[in-house]
């Protein structure tokens, strides 16, 4: 993965983590590839540490870059679904954020 600095990101898990359903993850990170070594050591998030455990894969689906905390708590806000490119497919267009809306939003992986 690319070495991205100061970015807002979104993981995508393969099946739900819990009984409500938990599919997704935003974080914040300084630089990319650290964060995401320590998400792969069960040390990053208790969410990616129980994916982990449970072998269920995950991966990185979205990043923005140039973002901060505040977009992070943002992009929360909008909900991992709404945000999700593999999710948001399965979700009527009027249910849904349009692609391309978030803050400091620059690309999708």
């Amino acid at each position: 993965m690319d070495d991205y600095l100061n970015v807002c990101y979104l993981i995508h898990f393969d099946k739900p983590l819990n009984a409500a359903g938990m599919r997704h993850y935003v974080g914040f990170a300084p630089v990319l590839s650290e964060r995401i070594a320590k998400h792969r050591a069960s040390k990053g998030a208790a969410a990616t540490a129980r994916a982990n455990a449970l072998g269920i894969g995950w991966r990185v689906v979205r990043v923005w870059r140039d973002a901060d905390r505040e977009a992070e708590k943002a992009l929360k806000k909008l909900g991992g679904v709404n945000l999700c490119p593999h999710c948001s497919k399965l979700i009527p267009r009027s249910d849904r954020v349009s692609q391309g809306q978030g803050p400091h939003e620059v690309r999708s992986i």
